[in-house]
């Protein structure tokens, strides 16, 4: 059974997507038959969801993506403290700036699979919370696809519980130091990859 306050926040979170979820269908009753417009975009800067898709399918997104990130507190066998609280209104924040669940979900994944093969503890807060503001990759996923999303998430999470000794825990926000240099390292080499799809070199003629 759930704890007290693990119950408490529980309901207060599902009664607050459930009402932005019946919001959103007041705004727009054909949002949900737009939502799969909306997973077409990327969420690279700039992904401004409310100017391009209106305020009623903006709440619908962020809704289906709190849900989902209970979901992953579930999955991880997690609770739900202040920390995790500000992890997933985080998430829910940028669903109006970028995020959906088609480009966000396979860095969770990510993370999770890396919470496996390393043997850390999933149900750490420290752990999910990685798995929330790593959706700060979600663009990768966005524009290159599952398994760039997946790779993504991965090394997140291996280079987030690795990199304090590299700054020697100057840097409090470990997340957004490590997002920025998977972000770096990826994009290039993806992009690299794509062009040579894209753009095959010609065999000589001779």
């Amino acid at each position: 059974m759930l704890e007290g306050h693990t119950a408490g926040l529980l309901i207060y979170l599902g009664v607050l997507f459930l009402s932005m979820l019946g919001i959103g269908f007041s705004f727009a009753r054909t949002s949900w038959r737009n939502y799969r417009y909306l997973w077409q975009m990327p969420g690279q800067l700039v992904s401004d969801f409310i100017a391009t898709d209106g305020f009623g399918l903006v709440l619908i997104n962020m809704a289906l993506l709190g849900f989902v990130s209970i979901g992953y507190v579930f999955l991880a066998g997690s609770s739900f403290s202040g920390p995790v609280m500000g992890g997933i209104f985080t998430v829910v924040g940028f669903a109006a700036f970028g995020k959906h669940l088609r480009n966000t979900i396979p860095i969770m994944l990510g993370v999770y699979l890396a919470n496996q093969v390393f043997v850390w503890e999933a149900s750490s807060v420290g752990s999910v919370l990685t798995a929330l503001f790593a959706t700060t990759l979600a663009p990768i996923a966005g524009a290159y696809g599952v398994i760039p999303g997946i790779l993504a998430g991965f090394l997140h999470m291996a280079l987030v519980m690795n990199v304090g000794y590299l700054h020697g825990g100057i840097n409090l926000y470990n997340n957004g130091f490590s997002g920025g240099f998977v972000a770096a390292m990826l994009v290039p080499v993806l992009g690299f990859i794509i062009s040579i799809k894209k753009f095959p070199r010609e065999e000589s003629d001779q």
